[in-house]
């Protein structure tokens, strides 16, 4: 493929993802207190959460030690029923899940 024919296939793809990531903003006002927009902002950190666990354990790599799997995954969801903040559970199972790996 040529710079003549690859320019404007990256011009395109360039101005796609920039409208992609914009409109968001665009919608935000129009979308703050419908009902269906907050059940989502509700659920959809927990939804995340499930589907994290459920692709590390359904991971088919043969090194996963389940002990340390078990023990970041108890870690994780006790930081996030406590604290409901994404970042710090997911932040301290993983720490957990490093050092757990690091000692067994």
């Amino acid at each position: 493929m040529t710079l003549a024919h690859a320019l404007p296939v990256i011009l395109v793809a360039g101005g796609l993802t920039y409208a992609l990531r914009l409109l968001p903003f665009l919608v935000v006002d129009q979308m703050r207190g419908q009902e269906r927009i907050e059940r989502l902002g509700r659920l959809l950190p927990g939804g995340i959460m499930i589907i994290l666990i459920a692709y590390t354990v359904v991971e088919p790599s043969t090194r996963l030690d389940h002990r340390a799997l078990l023990g970041a995954s108890v870690v994780t969801a006790v930081l996030h029923v406590w604290r409901r903040n994404p970042l710090i559970s997911i932040g301290g199972g993983v720490l957990v899940y490093a050092c757990m790996e690091a000692l067994w």
